[in-house]
């Protein structure tokens, strides 16, 4: 919630109304103790005093009242930034600074030899901020409102019910779960059942009804994962968990629940829970009102009709990771004197589902697009579908035990590299690289997976892949989410401003945690940066430091040499 003036004190909260005739208690400045709000003050102006006299009087930050920030229970937020601290300490963004751009820059780690630059990722703001009336919609902002009542439209609406003294939903990202099957049509608007009572939509015959509309402003925070911060630096020296792998599901489910036909494609069944709640039979349609109306089909595996449904995804088990370790491809990838990377096309689409499991993918469509009241077609997945939770470990599964009838020294370098439907590996002379090439695509042919977009800092191979049409156009390419440009044969990393620095003009721990863990660096070739900014995190937790306490201007100056 944020505010159009300055805080209201704890006091002013705590005691409610004033009675009819009391005496109006006067407002002193914090800063100057002069009779006028803090956020006016002409005496104390500039930005570092404030904060000085803010910080020597142990006062919030957020509310200036006698306590820490920490332990504030105000909902009020600056007016200029909407972040937590009052409006008289937001420092004033100069108008004619640059705006930070939204491209993201490309970021090099060159050989030893060479200098580089680094500079910072980004991250969206603390808190996203929905304004919402009832309901949380991650989308408002595209979401269509008036003050009156329009008609429904499946993607932008403005809608409000009949009963509830005028409350009025903005927003359809969440609409089709709780409106109901019940439709009231007459000379009128539409009233639709709901969860909420009924709802009306269309043309209304008194243009003057008004309502009381009541709009919250909803703030969502989630805390820093600090044990996923400082685990990177673990990389390699944790035991591994290859001995935790069930090896005795993975062999049974690979005997007896994959199988491959004539044509060579595979053919891979679901892995059921043994104990699971049936899948309901029946269907909840929608059919569009007009032609203008958008839509679309979400293979949503985890939906169901109502928490006493069963969803496909409750139904089955999501199997046991057996990916590659992605350090570990990547270290071997620069080991290489020329190296390589591709991917599986449609690597989910080339596994056939088996025939006793397609009743479970079942989904209506309409049969002439055009024609909104048209007749609806059943239609069922014959392949792996990519939204269930288990199918990473059915295509992982079928692609091991496809490379393990090869005894070739290519197939085991596949299964070595291969991290879901991405190989990446290399050899040490054009020569071994191009055998590998044509090997390579022979053994998946044979079950009928096409290896494409191949990049590599060969220029045989690329020429090669170039004339066969199987390679990757673009020179800088993604490499399990690093940045590899094939030409200079460096590794780089996608960089845009970090958000502490753009979106907000004090800096608090919470701010640099956020944008430090967004570098990802599973290498450890930008320690000399990423380290600096954990020390820095460090130096706050010793001085106990609260999370939305804005840091002391040494420890912001500090921080922006190491963002910059």
């Amino acid at each position: 919630m944020w505010h159009s003036g300055c805080h209201a004190s704890p006091t002013a909260i705590k005691g409610g109304r004033q009675p009819i005739g009391a005496a109006k208690k006067k407002t002193q400045c914090v800063y100057c103790k002069g009779e006028h709000s803090p956020t006016i003050c002409s005496e104390v102006t500039n930005h570092q005093k404030r904060l000085e006299i803010v910080r020597k009087s142990n006062l919030c930050f957020n509310c200036l009242g006698n306590h820490k920030i920490s332990q504030c229970n105000s909902k009020f937020r600056c007016k200029h930034c909407r972040h937590k601290h009052h409006t008289s300490l937001c420092k004033p963004i100069d108008s004619d600074s640059p705006k930070p751009s939204t491209q993201g820059t490309l970021t090099q780690v060159q050989p030893a030899s060479q200098s580089s630059q680094v500079a910072p990722t980004t991250q969206s703001s603390q808190v996203a901020a929905n304004a919402a009336s009832i309901l949380h919609d991650a989308h408002s902002n595209k979401s269509n409102s008036s003050s009156s009542l329009v008609t429904v439209s499946l993607l932008k609406t403005a809608i409000a019910p009949v009963v509830g003294k005028g409350i009025r939903i903005h927003g359809a990202d969440y609409y089709w779960t709780f409106v109901e099957d019940k439709i009231i049509r007459g000379n009128g608007p539409t009233a639709q059942q709901s969860k909420l009572g009924y709802l009306l939509s269309g043309p209304m015959s008194s243009p003057t009804l008004q309502l009381n509309v009541a709009t919250l402003h909803v703030a969502t925070c989630e805390e820093p994962n600090l044990e996923r911060f400082w685990s990177i630096e673990e990389a390699g020296t944790t035991p591994t968990k290859s001995e935790q792998i069930d090896t005795t599901f993975i062999h049974r489910y690979q005997t007896t629940c994959i199988s491959q036909t004539t044509d060579g494609t595979y053919t891979a069944q679901f892995p059921w829970k043994s104990v699971h709640q049936p899948l309901p039979s029946n269907f909840t349609t929608f059919k569009k009102e007009s032609t203008t109306t958008p839509i679309r089909i979400v293979y949503d595996c985890s939906s169901c009709q109502s928490k006493e449904h069963a969803s496909l995804n409750d139904c089955l088990l999501v199997g046991p990771p057996f990916l590659n370790d992605l350090c570990s491809i990547i270290i071997r990838f620069r080991h290489h004197k020329f190296a390589f990377a591709t991917d599986i096309e449609k690597a989910f689409l080339h596994v056939r589902l088996h025939d006793s499991d397609r009743d479970s993918t079942r989904f209506l469509w309409v049969s002439d697009i055009s024609n909104p009241f048209g007749t609806l077609t059943t239609y069922r997945f014959k392949v792996v579908p990519f939204r269930t939770s288990s199918s990473p470990f059915m295509l992982n599964a079928t692609l091991d035990l496809h490379l393990r009838k090869f005894s070739s020294s290519v197939a085991k370098d596949m299964q070595s590299n291969l991290y879901v439907d991405n190989l990446i590996s290399g050899c040490d002379s054009e020569q071994q690289l191009m055998d590998y090439y044509a090997q390579s695509r022979s053994i998946m042919n044979q079950a009928n997976f096409n290896l494409r977009s191949w990049s590599s800092n060969s220029h045989k191979l690329r020429a090669t892949t170039e004339s066969e049409k199987t390679n990757d156009s673009n020179t800088c390419v993604s490499l399990l989410g690093l940045r590899w440009n094939t030409l200079h044969d460096t590794i780089g990393f996608i960089t845009k401003s970090f958000s502490s620095l753009t979106s907000s003009p004090l800096v608090t721990k919470r701010q640099i945690l956020r944008d430090s863990a967004q570098i990802y660096d599973p290498l450890g070739l930008i320690t000399l940066n990423t380290v600096k900014a954990k020390l820095l995190l460090q130096a706050l937790w010793k001085k106990k430091v609260d999370w939305d306490e804005p840091v002391d201007q040494g420890t912001h100056d500090k921080w922006q040499h190491i963002a910059n």
